[in-house]
């Protein structure tokens, strides 16, 4: 920024009020300015030193499977540094903190604003993908995790929940297109004049009971982070 170099090498009376461009050769060093402008330098430094160190304590937590903590401390180091070099990691670590806090919305909400900050960071996007399958949301899950394993391709975890979500996705769209049916159910039968008649139920999607068994297992069971969606340090 012209200007500000003006106020920082460049005494005021030394500057004309119509100076609209920068003068290199008749600048001059202003000792008072620049001394300033190393002091908010080092204080801007300082601030994101803190907010990593923040970041540390709330892994820290996270390993320790003290949730709660975890999320305070990567609030704090986003209060001082929302928008810093790392601001990307403390937002999705933050997002990690909330799905094992079962706050799947407020997580999403996370993991979209770190990749708004950094879109190709595979983790916010893994993050971003475990938050919606588990509101059910499977076509963005898909989606989240198709981007994730993109940017990160050696992750795992991501595969698998890839393919989780890709398997949902698939049985969803098929029961609502009415596809997913084996046969009919035998219920009782009756004698009658030509014989043994059975009597049938309704229609039953293939592997209903057991399908349906295992989704519910699968949300009850969702402790919001799988370990490698969390590494820690670095993460």
């Amino acid at each position: 920024d012209k200007r500000k170099l003006k106020h920082y090498w460049n005494p005021p009376s030394a500057m004309s009020s119509d100076d609209e461009e920068y003068d290199e050769e008749s600048s001059e060093v202003n000792p008072v300015a620049v001394q300033d402008a190393v002091k908010d330098l080092m204080m801007l430094e300082q601030v994101h030193v803190e907010a990593d160190r923040m970041k540390g304590l709330g892994n820290k937590h996270m390993a320790e499977k003290d949730y709660q903590k975890a999320l305070e401390c990567y609030s704090a180091a986003l209060r001082l540094s929302p928008v810093g070099p790392n601001s990307h990691v403390f937002l999705s670590n933050r997002a990690a903190s909330l799905l094992s806090l079962k706050q799947f919305e407020q997580a999403a909400g996370d993991a979209k604003s770190a990749i708004s900050l950094q879109p190709t960071f595979g983790k916010a996007h893994a993050r971003l993908g475990q938050a919606l399958y588990y509101l059910k949301d499977y076509a963005g899950s898909v989606e989240a995790y198709e981007n994730a394993v993109h940017y990160d391709p050696d992750n795992a975890v991501s595969w698998t929940y890839l393919n989780k979500a890709k398997a949902k996705l698939e049985k969803r769209q098929k029961r609502s297109s009415g596809t997913d049916f084996e046969d009919v159910q035998t219920v009782g039968s009756y004698q009658g004049s030509q014989g043994t008649y059975s009597v049938l139920s309704h229609w039953y999607p293939h592997g209903h009971e057991e399908s349906m068994s295992r989704e519910n297992e699968d949300d009850e069971a969702a402790s919001g982070v799988h370990e490698n969606h969390y590494d820690g340090v670095g993460a």
